[in-house]
């Protein structure tokens, strides 16, 4: 039944030529491991690109930032993926409170130091820790090379301060609880996601604006089930008429 909602709203969009593209970013990348190694399959078996984000302050010098798969790619995921707000604030790394020239300081670091990985090659879009990031500071980016800045939700329309583009997530396939994490099960991620094609059709029929929906994973939350419950999920979209696996950040 869960299945059958999601197929319905993109019928909708197909049935009105309404694109529905799907984009794919996993985060927190800082080494080698089992779960990238999963991840990395299964971008291989589906032909699915993947914009995997590197915490630049933590990224081992085993991590090799090029692959046998042209289908994955790695951009910068903030600096050290530490709060600066206050404690009653929502955490961001790149907040309203921070000077000018310490975002700055903080990105170019990151910046070397993923330079420095072997195969060094990235994608000009940033990724803030907790999605989360001053519109202040986008010309900041754009001053250092980066063309695109990827968060979280339907992108505003609201003008910024910059020509940095907005390439957002829409749905964390993670239930981040308090005292409990874990893979959200399929029929709760595709009532979700049906509900995100829903406001989608709205806003397009609004708009005539196309945005990419963006599906958000963290490989080294996943446990061995997760990723083959990861993989019938991105298959089973790979696989609805009117669904295209997209690279925004290209």
């Amino acid at each position: 039944m869960s299945l059958s909602k999601l197929q319905l709203e993109i019928s909708r969009c197909l049935d009105a030529q309404i694109p529905v593209d799907i984009w794919w970013r996993d985060d927190d990348l800082v080494s080698p491991s089992p779960q990238f190694e999963k991840l990395c399959e299964i971008t291989v078996d589906l032909n699915a690109p993947v914009l995997c984000s590197i915490i630049p302050k933590h990224a081992s010098n085993k991590l090799v930032l090029n692959t046998s798969d042209p289908l994955i790619h790695f951009c910068q995921h903030g600096y050290a993926h530490v709060n600066h707000e206050k404690d009653h604030q929502l955490k961001n790394e790149f907040g309203q409170s921070r000077a000018l020239d310490e975002v700055k300081a903080d990105i170019q670091n990151g910046q070397k130091l993923l330079k420095q990985l072997e195969g060094s090659h990235l994608e000009s879009v940033f990724v803030p820790p907790w999605n989360r990031f001053d519109i202040g500071h986008l010309p900041i980016l754009e001053a250092l090379g980066f063309t695109h800045i990827s968060c979280y939700g339907f992108k505003s329309y609201t003008p910024t301060p910059s020509n940095i583009k907005f390439i957002n997530t829409h749905f964390d396939i993670t239930y981040w609880g308090t005292n409990q994490t874990y893979m959200r099960p399929l029929d709760e991620i595709y009532v979700y996601l049906a509900e995100i094609i829903k406001e989608y059709y709205l806003r397009y029929s609004q708009t005539k604006e196309s945005e990419p929906i963006g599906i958000l994973s963290h490989h080294r939350v996943l446990k061995d089930g997760d990723f083959f419950m990861l993989k019938e999920l991105l298959g089973t979209l790979q696989n609805t008429p009117g669904v295209k696996f997209a690279a925004p950040f290209l």
